[in-house]
């Protein structure tokens, strides 16, 4: 399967379990990426090794931690639901959290002014406009991206992007990203704002 031509999941495998030689409270001690190296190096003694290239899903059994970054993830097996493991593949794709301008929105103690305050975007987990669907995992459904975060995946058609006082459609994207190819004679899907850049996204 190919999505938008940033992410792929044909070649994707499922190994596991897989016993690790150390005991929860060692495990609760370390650093995220410690533990997330330690899991893998569990399924490589255990007869797996992750090819060259892929990102990496680590799931335990018991409730340690969540997050994922550069190509890794590292999920609670003890409660796995929809939004929050969106939230964290995403990461994994390299998206980070989204933000209001309210300087005093503080969703957490640690989290920086503004941070998490955006509920159509599923990178403000778990302060999102999330529908319930009473699934086997979790109450709720992710809510979506908004433009910028699928313009960074490159899942925005830049051939159908429109920006105000341009003639045409079309732009040059960035080369962060793989794009879709342009399709400038159907109607714009996107708007683009420019200073601060707005980019509103109907996908």
């Amino acid at each position: 399967m190919r999505v938008g031509c940033a992410v792929r999941i044909r070649n994707s495998n499922a190994a596991g379990w897989f016993t690790m030689p150390y005991t929860l409270a060692q495990e609760q001690g370390r650093d995220r990426w410690t533990r997330f190296n330690d899991c893998v190096n569990a399924a490589s003694a255990g007869g797996y090794t992750v090819p060259a290239g892929h990102r990496t899903v680590v799931v335990t059994n018991v409730g340690i931690y969540w997050w994922g970054a550069g190509g890794a993830i590292y999920l609670d097996g003890t409660g796995l639901g929809s939004v929050s493991v969106a939230h964290e593949m995403l990461h994994g794709y390299g998206l980070g959290h989204s933000f209001s301008n309210d300087t005093g929105y503080r969703n957490a103690p640690w989290s920086a002014p503004g941070e998490y305050d955006d509920p159509w975007d599923e990178m403000s987990a778990a302060n999102v406009y999330a529908s319930g669907t009473g699934g086997t995992y979790g109450n709720t459904q992710p809510v979506g991206l908004v433009g910028f975060q699928l313009d960074k995946l490159g899942w925005v058609d830049h051939g159908r992007v429109s920006r105000p006082g341009r003639a045409t459609t079309s732009a040059s994207p960035p080369p962060s990203a793989p794009r879709r190819r342009p399709t400038t004679r159907r109607r714009p899907r996107a708007f683009c704002i420019p200073d601060p850049l707005v980019l509103i996204a109907d996908s």
